[in-house]
Formats: C-alpha cells, sequence, structure tokens
C-alpha cells in the first residue's frame, strides 16, 4: 500500500523517541503515480551514534595533551598518566564495551569501528587545533590572505604557521603548546553525536536499543534517504533531492522548526522541487528535565503525499522501448512522446529520451550538464521544434471553420515548383508526382487528401488567405505560443501544515513561439500580438519558419480535435483543482468531421503518409480507430508524429512524437506512435484486452 512507507517511519521513530534524544526528525511526503505506486519517498536508515564524549578516550592526543596540561612542579608526566586512568577507567571501558557489543550485534569488525572513530577524532581534534590557531594568531598574514579570497585555509599549512610563529615568538616546545591550546577549545561538534555503524534490521534496532538503553553518549539516529524505485522512468518529471542551500529557508521565512538544518535536503528538480512546501514536513522538538522526564514536546509533523497523473508502469514501458539500442541503435537519440486521457486531459505518460538515473542525478549532476544530449532538457515541455505538418489539422479546422475552404474546395498542386515566395510541396521536391495527379480520380486535392498525403501548397495558401493576426489567434486558442501546464493546487495540505504559502511553481516549461513579439492574456484573449509577415504566414500553415512548439503542446491540440474542438488544459496532479473546464474553440462540426476523415486516411488508407507503418497494425481487431498525422521538417530535422485513437465506448488517448534528427515522420516517428498507442491498449486506457479478443 502506498502508506507503508509512511507508517514504518511512523512506527521507528515512535522506537526511536525511548532513548530520550532532544531534536525529532520529520520524513518527506511521497510521490506517487495515479494507480499509488511509489515514485518516490523517504528510506528510513537508523545508525548507532556515538559522542565525542566518549570516542576521545581512543584519541592519543587528548591523553597527550590532558597530561601536558596537568604537569606542574608537584606532578610528573607518569604520576598524571596514573591519575588520568584512574579518572577515566569506567569511560574507557565503555567504549571498549560498545565498540564489542555493536561488532557483536550488528556483526561489523571491530576494527571497521575503531577506524569510524579514529575518523571522528580525527575531524573534531583538527577543528580545534585550527580554531586555536586562529585565536592565537588572528594577524597571521597566511590567514588574512585566504580570507581575502574567502578561503579555508589547508590543515597542514595552517599547521605549519602556528608552529612556525609559537616558534618566532621564542617558545622551545610549539608542538607541546598546540596540543595544550587544542585542549581549550570547546566546539558545537564536541556535543553531537556521530555515526558509527548502520542498523539494517529491525531486530538489530531493537537488540542495540535494548543493549543501550539509559546508556549516555550513545544514540540510535534515523536518517532519511530519498528512493526512487524505478530509477530512470520520469526523471525529468520526479526529479530529485540535494543538500539544501541557506537562501532556500526564505520557503518558511517565521518556522524555525521547517527551517533547513546543515544535513538536510531540499528539491532540485521536477515535482521534488516545485511541490517543496507540501512534501516537506516539520521537525519536532522534545525538552527533558535531568531526571529524563518530558518537560515540553513538539509534536513532528510528517510532510504530505502527492499524486501524479502519469501511470509510472506505461511511462517506463515506452521509455524502455524508445531507449531499446537493439531495436534503435543510435545512443545518442533525443525523442519526446506524450500520452494524454482525452476525456480528463490527464497525461498518461511524458517521455524524453534520454534519460538519467535519479538516484544518481545528485552526483552525477555535472557529468549531465556536459552531455551533448543534455538529459536534463526535457524534449516534451522544455525543448522546442518547429511542429512541420502535424500543424496541418489544426489549419485546416481554421480554413473550413472560416469559410475559406469547404469540403470539396480544391487548391491545386501542379508537378512544378512553386512561385518564390512559396513552400514546394514534399512530393514535388522528391521528384515522384503531384497531388493533382495523384488525387485525379479521388475528388483532388481537397482537405481531408491534403491531410492524407500532407500537402504543403494546399496549407501554405490557406494559411495565406487569413490575416496574420486571425492565424496566430487561432494557433494560441489550441494551445501553441503560451504554457499550458498548470502547477499544483494543495491549500488544503498546506492547512494542515500550518503553511499560509502554497506550491506556487511550475514545471520548466517553454511556451513555445507563434510571433516575434506577444503579450498573452487569457486564453481567449490575446491582448497584443505582432503579426508574422507573409511568407512566414504561409511557411506557418506547414509548421516551418519560426515556429515552435512543445510536444505537449501539439498532443494536446489532437486531445481538442479528439474532443470535437474543446480545448482542455493538460493535467500532471490528482490535486483540488477539478480540471473540468473546456473552453469551445469554436471549431465547426464539419471542419471535426473533415480533419476526423483525413487524419483516419493517413493510418488506413493507401496513400496515406502513415499507411506503411501501420498496416501491421492490429488495434483495429480490438475495437481500436486511429487517427494521426505524420510530420518532417527541414532545417532543423525532425520527424513527427501525432493523433489520437478511440474505442467503441468513448475511451480515447491523443499522442504526440518527435524524433530529433529524424528526416521522416513516415518511417521515423510513426511507427513509434502505433507502438505506444499498442501499449496504451495493453495497460487499459483504450480497446479490448488482447487476451479477450484471442478468448483467453
Amino acid at each position: 500500500m502506498q502508506t507503508s512507507y509512511r507508517d514504518q517511519a511512523r512506527e521507528e521513530i515512535k522506537l526511536w523517541k525511548i532513548l530520550g534524544t532532544y531534536q525529532l526528525p520529520t520524513v518527506r511526503g511521497g510521490i506517487y503515480d495515479r494507480n499509488g505506486k511509489g515514485l518516490a519517498y523517504d528510506n528510513p536508515k537508523f545508525f548507532l551514534q556515538i559522542n565525542y564524549v566518549l570516542t576521545r578516550f581512543l584519541d592519543d592526543r587528548f591523553w597527550n595533551s590532558k597530561i601536558l596540561s596537568m604537569i606542574d612542579e608537584d606532578t610528573n608526566r607518569e604520576q598524571a598518566s596514573v591519575e588520568m586512568h584512574e579518572k577515566y577507567d569506567e569511560d574507557i571501558e565503555k567504549i571498549l564495551v560498545t565498540i564489542e557489543k555493536c561488532s557483536e550485534i550488528l556483526d561489523v569488525d571491530e576494527s571497521s569501528i575503531k577506524e569510524n572513530i579514529f575518523k571522528i577524532n580525527e575531524w573534531i581534534w583538527r577543528q580545534r587545533e585550527l580554531l586555536a590557531w586562529r585565536r592565537k594568531f588572528p594577524e597571521s598574514e597566511l590567514l588574512l590572505n585566504f580570507k581575502k579570497v574567502k578561503r579555508s585555509v589547508p590543515y597542514k599549512r595552517a599547521m605549519a604557521d602556528f608552529e612556525y610563529l609559537l616558534a618566532e615568538s621564542g617558545d622551545e616546545s610549539p608542538n607541546e603548546t598546540i596540543a595544550k591550546l587544542a585542549l581549550e577549545v570547546d566546539i558545537r561538534e564536541m556535543h553531537q553525536h556521530h555515526p558509527i555503524c548502520e542498523i539494517e534490521t529491525d531486530q538489530q534496532l531493537l537488540d542495540v536499543q535494548l543493549a543501550f538503553v539509559g546508556l549516555s553518549g550513545i544514540e540510535i539516529s534515523p536518517e532519511c534517504e530519498r528512493a526512487y524505485p524505478y530509477g530512470s522512468a520520469a526523471c525529468n518529471i520526479i526529479g530529485w533531492v540535494g543538500s539544501a542551500q541557506p537562501e532556500e529557508n526564505k520557503l518558511f521565512p517565521d518556522d524555525i522548526y521547517s527551517r533547513y538544518k546543515a544535513e538536510e535536503f531540499s528539491g532540485k528538480r521536477g515535482v521534488e522541487d516545485i511541490c517543496e512546501v507540501v512534501l516537506r514536513g516539520r521537525r519536532g522538538e522534545e525538552t527533558y528535565t535531568k531526571d529524563d522526564e518530558i518537560l515540553d514536546r513538539k509534536e513532528t509533523r510528517f510532510g504530505k503525499d502527492v499524486y501524479l497523473t502519469i501511470d509510472i508502469e506505461l511511462q517506463q514501458r515506452i521509455e524502455s522501448y524508445l531507449s531499446d539500442l537493439n531495436r534503435y541503435p543510435d545512443p545518442n537519440a533525443e525523442i519526446g512522446a506524450v500520452v494524454l486521457d482525452v476525456a480528463s486531459c490527464d497525461i498518461l505518460a511524458m517521455v524524453s529520451i534520454p534519460t538519467f538515473d535519479l538516484n544518481k542525478a545528485g552526483r552525477n549532476y555535472n557529468k549531465l550538464v556536459a552531455m551533448g544530449t543534455n538529459p536534463l532538457k526535457d524534449k516534451t515541455i522544455y525543448e522546442t521544434f518547429p511542429p512541420g505538418s502535424v500543424i496541418k489539422p489544426v489549419i485546416l479546422g481554421m480554413g473550413l471553420t472560416l469559410g475559406k475552404v469547404t469540403e470539396n474546395t480544391i487548391i491545386s498542386c501542379p508537378k512544378r515548383s512553386a512561385p518564390k515566395g512559396w513552400p514546394n510541396c514534399i512530393i514535388y521536391r522528391k521528384g515522384w508526382s503531384s497531388h493533382d495527379i495523384k488525387w485525379a480520380h479521388e475528388g483532388g486535392n481537397t482537405g481531408r487528401n491534403a491531410i492524407k498525403g500532407s500537402c504543403n501548397i494546399y496549407f501554405s495558401h490557406l494559411a495565406d488567405s487569413v490575416p496574420s493576426v486571425v492565424l496566430q489567434q487561432w494557433l494560441f486558442k489550441f494551445g501553441f505560443g503560451h504554457k499550458i501546464l498548470p502547477g499544483p493546487n494543495y491549500s488544503s495540505l498546506l492547512k494542515e501544515l500550518h503553511r499560509t504559502e502554497g506550491a506556487q511553481g511550475r514545471l520548466q516549461e517553454s511556451k513555445g513561439q507563434i510571433s516575434t513579439d506577444i503579450t498573452i492574456g487569457k486564453i481567449e484573449n490575446v491582448l497584443q500580438l505582432k503579426p508574422i509577415k507573409r511568407y512566414q504566414k504561409r511557411l506557418f500553415g506547414i509548421g516551418q519558419g519560426s515556429m515552435r512548439v512543445t510536444v505537449l503542446q501539439v498532443a494536446n491540440s489532437m486531445a481538442s480535435i479528439a474532443r470535437g474542438g474543446f480545448y482542455k488544459a493538460p493535467k500532471l496532479f490528482i490535486d483540488e483543482t477539478e480540471n473540468t473546464a473546456e473552453v469551445d474553440l469554436g471549431l465547426s462540426q464539419k471542419a471535426v468531421d473533415v480533419i476526423r476523415d483525413g487524419m483516419s486516411a493517413v493510418v488506413n488508407e493507401e496513400g496515406g503518409t502513415a499507411r506503411s507503418a501501420f498496416k501491421i497494425c492490429q488495434l483495429d481487431q480490438r475495437n481500436i480507430k486511429i487517427f494521426g498525422k505524420t510530420g518532417s521538417t527541414e532545417g532543423s530535422e525532425n520527424a513527427w508524429f501525432a493523433g489520437f485513437a478511440e474505442d467503441i465506448t468513448g475511451r480515447a488517448v491523443a499522442i504526440a512524437i518527435v524524433v530529433k534528427g529524424g528526416q521522416s515522420g513516415a518511417t521515423d516517428a510513426a511507427p513509434k506512435g502505433r507502438d505506444i498507442l499498442g501499449f496504451c491498449n495493453e495497460y487499459g486506457y483504450i480497446g479490448v484486452s488482447e487476451q479477450r479478443v484471442s478468448g483467453k
């Protein structure tokens, strides 16, 4: 169950409280998919910790400095040593017994435990020596030079300077003086507990508690390690955590129990980042009397869980398929793919290839950024591309709705080069024929046939027939030229955490480009729009020129067409926002019918640009109808496939996929789109199952 991690953490922290610590840690909320599968959660790890009050007795430097401080006219070194052992024999026995018990209970070599204790002593003693040096010689030239560049002085250089300055001042035993001065230094870390062994099982946790209960200088401390069980799946959506920075405390300006401690983590990318104020819990605190009675308690508040609309298993399946080097041997392939549920506009999958492992993202960050393909740059909502011919269904809808063409209007595509200032048709550039000839016995180069064969002549002339601003406004209404993915709304969860400000952020998303200068108001109202030039307008009609879109925008435009011309914002968060608001785009029913007819022909009829990819598709046997559009762009070469599929029950999914560097939508993108639709059927989002078809 999705709550098991939280329940486990609560129970373990209850056990931890038995040992009487002061700071009560919190547990970060989890991130889950639409089916309650954990995408990110805190995995509690427990450590046996020991205080320097005990570890110092295994440090020769402590003994030596303590003995030196006791030597005077009445006490020699030998006497001081005997006195020290008499005073601290019980403490020495305590640390040795602790090491022995740890080794026995936790099945760890005593040498390994002693090595950890040595590291604790080494670090603390060095800090004491460094602080003693700074206090003794605050005007040291070495110290002042390093302060100028805001750097810490290396330990060895500082100690060499310390000895030199003491000798210069006439000290005949600088090493002994350093030891005595270091002993006088008191730092915070001397009074803190430090981990020496990890407790790996519940039985070990119980045994350790029984073995060390009531023993001062020993405690059990839980630390939460963030776990990403699906590794690279949905990596750009989920994000990761890393060391919190001081400036991030502005999220909690008036709450000291929510502010970050030095060793704590915060979200760095994706949902982990934008939902930080929801995911982060609030520390508790207990104050004890000297008799170990609780004087005051502030309860820990656990972070809240966040649920996403994605299906992580579908997401993982698509990622694995698109990353399969046996199938697609290009290790540098860059692909973006989005799957939407048409009715709800829930994002079921949002895949960006290449991926990276979230469990290693923090330490591999610089390496990831340096990669030429930059896996951190999301190919679905952040990187933009010219849409090519996948924009043509939207352009056809505009022309039919505005009455610039009818379903029977023919725009001639002859077998000759287009006039200057007009783009050529791809069929002419490849030297095959012309659409006038190709559709001579099928009603001519009408709208549905222009979609079927992806005629550039038809759509460049259609775009040219309307004013630039009208074209741009039409594109804007369909979701192009602005950010369309809302952030989360978790008002009630924030109230439970006693926080007033919510998760205002959004995932890093590009708005794309439908103009050189645009100021955006509401979706129904573009306040200011700098018209594009006429040649650019013709290129916009075929998805080229300066037009840029995201894969999510294309998938969402397909969902709008599948809904019969009603726009909905895509949804990633299962939150307090009801995603029922629809905007009527004004698409006429005749326009919807013609677009659907043309997109059906693309995949189902001979001569359709995606027919070769879908010939082997058997989804029609599972009561699924497919509507598609291929796209190919030049200059910046990209291959597209976009469309939607619906079954006899009314369920439908919309998809869009771009292959960066691909040269043909028909060969590089359409087969992938076909197989992704097959996965949607396999995971139960559309059509009847394979088992039902086969009679199993």
